[in-house]
């Protein structure tokens, strides 16, 4: 495994010129048997024992090293200009998914729509297919196929690798008919459901609908449903559901039961992540997100919520809705709040940027997403300066 994960960083290090970034003669080895999926909303991120996949500012899947700080294209091919549909970064940038690593492949998702004519009525036909891509041999193929749905984990709902079962949802399109019971129009929302794949034995498992769909769409004004995995703790998958518009909007939260295999809901609160056991959520009377200041609210509140004892706290007042858990401790503005402490503090590393991320722990320090007017940048801040300004 080692000698194959170093060919195939050694390629991608080699192509990183024609990709706009510095040339590397370093050879990392990063573990490509052991990443996790970890994608939370529009956050996504694969994470890696040194280094994460993420998009990078110019929407492309690439491969972050935690040790250099230095990003490369998510392609193998030394020979690849990373602008035609043979080259699996731009397959998996027009899908806008990154992809899970598991024993040397990379795992992904390929939906299709069509148009067919059945008894004299427009229809659509959906298929999913689960798509394997040797990172050795640079080829593809079809692990399994779902027909009659589509995959919401290409549109950003997300996706998670618990051991070797990777979970993921589907939608059914949420079809729209005419009076003469013709297709008029489909969507990425509908009938929400959960499915693994064993990447081992390549089984698939449906593990059936969150919502009764049916019933929510008696009322027409619902709006649509979409499904966004949050995170785990302990044999629990939690998952948002976001319903409505923007007139009539509810999120509700949900837990799938890994062992049982059963859905609870959990409460309806604005929720966030679910990370080192606490469930981080938020109230905001506008629900404004990112870090326009256009998009400036004062009026959000953080919560956090023990998930073994229930215990709610509440939590600093940011600026902005962009906000994280990680380390312990939760990442907003330029500031970071303790939760053993409960107290906050502005981070001196950050007083440039208006907002953050955590993205990991690594080698005794964080790695932070920073974001400015300007643009984006990746920090490297030692632990022992954040656990200085708690003492």
């Amino acid at each position: 495994m080692k000698k194959i994960l170093s060919i195939f960083l050694s390629l991608t290090l080699t192509c990183s010129v024609s990709c706009g970034k510095k040339e590397s003669d370093t050879n990392n080895d990063i573990d490509f048997s052991k990443a996790n999926t970890v994608q939370f909303n529009e956050w996504n991120q694969v994470i890696l024992n040194d280094g994460m996949l993420r998009f990078n500012e110019g929407g492309n899947p690439s491969l972050l090293d935690f040790n250099t700080l230095e990003e490369m294209i998510f392609c193998n091919d030394p020979g690849c200009t990373h602008t035609t549909s043979s080259c699996i970064a731009m397959t998996l940038k027009s899908s806008h998914q990154l992809p899970v690593i598991y024993n040397g492949s990379a795992y992904y998702f390929s939906n299709t729509q069509k148009q067919v004519d059945k008894d004299g009525k427009r229809c659509v036909e959906l298929k999913a297919s689960i798509i394997r891509y040797d990172i050795e041999n640079m080829q593809t193929s079809t692990v399994g196929t779902l027909d009659g749905y589509n995959v919401s984990s290409c549109d950003g709902s997300g996706s998670y690798l618990i051991d070797s079962e990777y979970y993921f949802f589907t939608n059914n399109g949420d079809p729209i008919y005419d009076e003469a019971g013709n297709v008029l129009s489909t969507n990425n929302s509908g009938q929400a459901k959960l499915y693994s794949v064993n990447l081992d034995t390549e089984k698939i498992t449906d593990h059936g609908e969150i919502f009764n769909y049916e019933e929510y769409k008696k009322d027409p004004d619902k709006g649509n449903l979409r499904p966004y995995f949050i995170g785990k703790h302990l044999n629990f998958l939690y998952i948002r559901l976001d319903m409505g518009n923007g007139t009539n909007y509810s999120p509700e939260l949900y837990i799938f039961d890994t062992e049982t295999k059963k859905f609870t809901q959990h409460e309806s609160v604005l929720s966030k992540s679910v990370v080192d056991g606490y469930l981080l959520y938020y109230t905001s009377d506008g629900k404004k997100t990112g870090i326009d200041k256009s998009n400036l609210n004062s009026d959000i509140r953080i919560y956090l919520k023990n998930l073994d004892t229930g215990e709610v706290t509440e939590g600093p007042h940011p600026e902005y809705s962009n906000m994280s858990i990680g380390g312990r401790r939760v990442w907003y503005d330029n500031c970071c709040y303790d939760i053993k402490t409960g107290k906050s503090a502005d981070v001196p590393e950050l007083s440039d940027y208006l907002s953050c991320n955590y993205l990991a722990e690594y080698d005794g320090t964080y790695i932070i997403f920073a974001f400015s007017d300007s643009g984006e940048e990746i920090l490297k801040i030692p632990v022992k300066n954040i656990d200085k300004l708690f003492q």
